[in-house]
């Protein structure tokens, strides 16, 4: 067939390959490299809108059947051809080098800088085929031999397709450097030259959600930018929903003829900092994030569609709920018992070839094969409890390294999955089943207030998850210690503990994963002691309920500080012995910050209670009681109270964060309150003979 095709238009027949194809179709109606061929045909003929017609309904074919880049590119460029392919160009700011190269004003500013980014300028174009082009232009100016060092060897993939590049010299003269690929190797750089290269890439936005784009604009690098500008074109029916981070969110916006042109500009962006403890990954970075959906209406639908009828309980699930639940349970302990069903009797596996992107297992096969990822666990979940006319619903999470930032609706934005529930007369719940040793009413860390989506008809707005490391109700770190003076200035502690919630969940994972007591002997050395306690051996320790996640964790554990006291003249002198104190940390060294500062990454975050009971040998006393420490503002509460006991001292310590991050506006301020903390902590008590005994 294909023979006589070919011969057919080789002799210019063309009526009758027409035919001959059209013959085809009755054959195969959606066959798009056949629809294809008869446009072609009709464009020989000059038959422009009869060719028109057959090409944008193979395009049609090839978009719904998700043929590749190539295949549709070139349909593209033929239906370009036929209808005229418009430029934007008009439309964007024209930016030259001459002009670039008269402002002097940064001079100043940047003198200590080894190269600087005078101008990066995006030109994006939004089309009716949701295709998004971009073309990035960079001005980069060397300053000294470190600058040359820089940018000797370059990789400008985020660039695309780099078009032109050249060196312009301090005299005027031109430069082409070596190329490969997007590898640039600038020889014989020199202070004063001006690298200027542009790039071009193009790709279809639809990310699931049809006609719908969603994109991230990065507009800061490792080296300084002295001016940006970012302009995006886009049909005028459509509106960009946008967030920004470290850059004016107040575009410049106009209409022109059939299109609406965003421009963002932004001067003097500093170089990307890399700093300890950053929260969000990305929040680092400037960017702008784009998206064309007013809201999260159709991601809900989206994920409704992907899940349709695989929620429905079939046998195995009602015949496993018959095993776990019966008629005398209340609704919270039917959530209770499916829940740890789910945690223990199903394997959480992550791993990539067993799982796909969005669909999840029909619940009956993650019973039977024993194991799901996040979204088969809660599908699983979702239909039991509807089976017990519990309702329940699914929630999209964005676990980590994305932005504190509220996002902008794509299906991007989230990596995980939990589920939502609800009992009658109460607020929403959230299970997070992919733990094995957290208890039904607890969210592990990585969930911890972060950004959610309820799959629920009619939901339009992301909300924010429970925080509850920070909630004292549902986690806290209890512990109560008696220590002894003992002979060669030793320090004995008897500690008895209790922990709940998010600490007690996060201790039973890693210990009851640990299987020897050596190991948990290192466990609790690494999360009480601190450098404070000079030669600490545990002595004796046991666990209460390490598998029950339904109870509190206890632990009893018996230490000894060798030589912990310190002898100064005629006085002896201890640091209190808290366990787990704060310490110093690195990050909070500097005078600056340049990103939000993650007290997570710091500081044991859950609320937490001590007592200690100091008991003084025979023969001493005690040189001052120390006053009491209360500090309360926006970041927490700290409480360091002393009492005086006929065998020594008593010490109440409490803390409590009331936010896991802060911002670098306020890390100032938050600054004064650690260094105050660590003052706290670091308290010492005098001891010393009597006075009656010294003079015998």
């Amino acid at each position: 067939m294909k023979e006589k095709a070919d011969f057919l238009i080789q002799q210019k027949r063309w009526d009758e390959a027409i035919s001959f194809f059209e013959k085809l179709l009755i054959l195969n109606p959606f066959h798009s490299r056949t629809i294809e061929k008869i446009g072609d045909v009709y464009l020989e003929k000059k038959m422009e809108e009869s060719a028109l017609r057959y090409f944008k309904s193979a395009k049609e074919i090839d978009l719904a059947t998700q043929k590749g880049n190539y295949i549709l590119n070139r349909l593209r460029k033929k239906i370009d051809g036929i209808v005229g392919l418009k430029s934007p160009k008009k439309y964007f700011q024209d930016f030259t080098t001459i002009q670039l190269q008269k402002d002097k004003n940064w001079e100043t500013k940047y003198q200590n800088a080894e190269s600087l980014i005078l101008m990066y300028n995006v030109q994006a174009t939004l089309n009716n085929d949701n295709r998004l082009n971009y073309h990035q232009k960079l001005w980069i100016k060397i300053l000294n031999s470190a600058g040359v060092n820089y940018w000797t060897e370059a990789d400008f993939s985020f660039l695309g397709e780099i078009g032109k590049v050249k060196v312009i010299k301090e005299d005027g003269s031109e430069v082409t450097p070596s190329r490969n690929w997007n590898l640039v190797v600038f020889q014989n750089l020199q202070p004063g030259d001006l690298i200027e290269i542009e790039g071009f890439w193009n790709g279809d936005m639809t990310r699931e959600i049809p006609n719908e784009m969603y994109h991230m604009a990065w507009l800061s690098m490792e080296i300084p930018i002295y001016k940006s500008v970012f302009e995006i074109v886009l049909p005028k029916e459509k509106r960009l929903n946008y967030v920004c981070n470290k850059i004016s969110c107040d575009p410049g916006i106009r209409e022109e003829e059939e299109v609406k042109v965003y421009t963002w500009e932004s001067s003097d962006t500093p170089k990307n900092e890399h700093e300890e403890a950053v929260l969000d990954k990305m929040d680092k970075f400037t960017w702008l994030m784009l998206s064309t959906q007013p809201d999260w209406k159709k991601v809900v639908k989206w994920y409704e569609r992907k899940t349709y009828r695989r929620l429905e309980a079939n046998y195995e699930v009602k015949s496993r709920l018959k095993k776990i639940v019966n008629d005398s349970m209340t609704d919270e302990e039917k959530v209770r018992v499916i829940y740890n069903y789910l945690t223990t009797g199903i394997t959480y596996s992550h791993v990539s070839f067993l799982n796909s992107n969005y669909v999840p297992k029909k619940p009956s096969k993650t019973i039977c094969g024993g194991i799901g990822d996040c979204k088969d666990v809660a599908s699983l979940m979702i239909s039991m409890l509807r089976e017990l006319d519990i309702e329940a619903y699914y929630v999209l999470v964005r676990t980590s390294n994305f932005t504190q930032q509220e996002s902008r609706p794509s299906v991007l934005a989230f990596d995980h999955v939990v589920v939502g529930y609800q009992l009658e007369g109460k607020e929403m719940r959230y299970a997070d089943l992919t733990t094995d040793y957290f208890s039904n009413n607890i969210l592990p860390r990585f969930d911890n207030d972060q950004w959610a989506l309820l799959i629920k008809p009619n939901e339009r707005e992301l909300f924010r998850l429970p925080n509850d490391q920070l909630n004292a109700f549902k986690n806290f770190v209890k512990i109560k210690t008696i220590a002894r003076i003992e002979d060669e200035r030793n320090l004995e502690l008897q500690v008895e503990m209790e922990t709940k919630g998010v600490v007690a969940g996060e201790w039973r994972e890693t210990l009851n994963n640990k299987t020897t007591q050596n190991d948990h002997l290192l466990f609790l050395k690494e999360n009480l002691a601190s450098a404070e306690f000079d030669h600490l051996k545990i002595r004796d320790f046991s666990f209460n309920y390490l598998q029950e996640i339904d109870s509190n964790l206890m632990t009893s554990i018996k230490l000894k500080a060798f030589h912990h006291l310190e002898k100064v003249s005629n006085f002896q002198i201890l640091q209190i012995p808290i366990l787990h104190p704060i310490t110093t940390r690195t990050a909070l060294f500097g005078e600056v910050r340049h990103n939000n500062l993650a007290l997570g990454d710091l500081f044991n975050l859950a609320p937490s209670e001590q007592v200690i009971d100091l008991e003084i040998p025979n023969g001493y006393e005690l040189l001052e009681i120390p006053r009491d420490i209360i500090l309360e503002n926006e970041f927490g509460r700290y409480e360091l109270i002393f009492k005086k006991k006929k065998s020594g001292v008593q010490v109440l310590r409490k803390l409590l964060f009331k936010q896991h991050f802060v911002s670098n506006d306020a890390y100032a301020d938050f600054k004064i309150f650690y260094l105050k903390l660590l003052d706290g902590d670091r308290t010492k008590l005098a001891i010393r003979k009597r006075a009656n005994l010294v003079k015998q």
